[in-house]
């Protein structure tokens, strides 16, 4: 077993991947080494264990999930409800919160998966901060109005606060092998990242996206024939504010290069509801959903 992988196979920490333990070359896993003196069949696996035996094989596959994670949420909820009148109902809210956890995501398993972090690093003290889908603040106001000649406003507003998302480097900056989850060195900025091998990291989501602001409204009003006859006319209107919402969906690794260089680093990559950062998986959720640009629709029913 390697204790320790940078210096052994890493040229960056002075480790040569060439080396009989390097069976991985640079990539090589604090377990590789060992598994490969077992003799254990790695089928698949040519370029690891030619002729099928020895090499890492199998063992650099296997996955340890437990709920070895500490995902904490805190909130504080203030609504109001008022019916004015008939023609007037409204409803307001507003949520204060406070989201927490080791590598910054909402998951039992820290440390298995695709999120791939060693276990030397697992709960470091950097490692405990915001998740990405942290919210420090969310207001949402929606209503019912009647107004004269019986048209109906159904507006819905939401507003809030921009969420985070990591400050990734995109290559392996601590020496274990691995390099999904490092993040730049602490000091940096985005004009001025630090990316010194063996330094102290960032914490996880220390950068923050664009705020969310929303405008859907409904418009209706419905034409009545006699007693058993009515049409009924509906104007919907989405995202009336014709705002861009990113969320946090923006290109987190500094490997993709500075925007000033031609890259996409720190530039969004889709919309609110899309696809979440590379580290998690590129699954989607913990997103308030989005349209693109302003948009709408036009209806109607006839009853009889």
């Amino acid at each position: 077993m390697n204790p320790v992988i940078g210096p052994v196979c890493d040229p960056t920490f002075g480790g040569n991947p060439l080396d009989p333990r390097c069976v991985a070359g640079t990539g090589t896993r604090l377990m590789d080494y060992t598994f490969s003196l077992t003799g254990v069949p790695c089928v698949g696996d040519p370029v690891n264990c030619p002729g099928g035996v020895g090499g890492p094989g199998r063992f650099n596959k296997i996955y340890d999930y437990s709920t070895n994670n500490r995902s904490m949420y805190d909130s504080i909820t203030f609504q109001l409800r008022k019916r004015m009148s008939k023609r007037m109902m409204f409803q307001a809210s507003d949520v204060i919160s406070w989201s927490r956890s080791w590598g910054g995501f909402p998951v039992a398993s820290y440390g298995g998966s695709g999120l791939a972090i060693t276990p030397e690093q697992q709960f470091a003290p950097d490692e405990f901060n915001r998740t990405n889908f942290n919210e420090p603040n969310r207001f949402v106001f929606s209503g019912v109005f009647t107004m004269p000649y019986g048209i109906g406003l159904s507006p819905i507003f939401q507003a809030a606060s921009a969420r985070p998302y990591s400050f990734l480097l995109g290559d392996d900056i601590d020496g274990d092998g691995r390099s999904v989850l490092d993040r730049v060195c602490v000091g940096s900025t985005l004009a001025n990242p630090i990316t010194t091998p063996g330094c102290e990291m960032l914490k996880p989501n220390t950068l923050t996206g664009k705020a969310y602001i929303e405008l859907d409204l409904r418009v209706d009003k419905t034409f009545k024939f006699g007693d058993r006859m009515a049409l009924a006319i509906n104007w919907e209107f989405y995202n009336l504010l014709n705002r861009s919402n990113f969320c946090n969906s923006y290109e987190e690794s500094l490997s993709a290069g500075l925007p000033s260089a031609g890259g996409t680093f720190n530039t969004p990559q889709s919309y609110c509801n899309g696809p979440s950062n590379a580290a998690f998986g590129g699954v989607s959720g913990y997103a308030a959903a989005a349209t693109k640009s302003f948009s709408n629709q036009f209806g109607f029913r006839f009853s009889f």
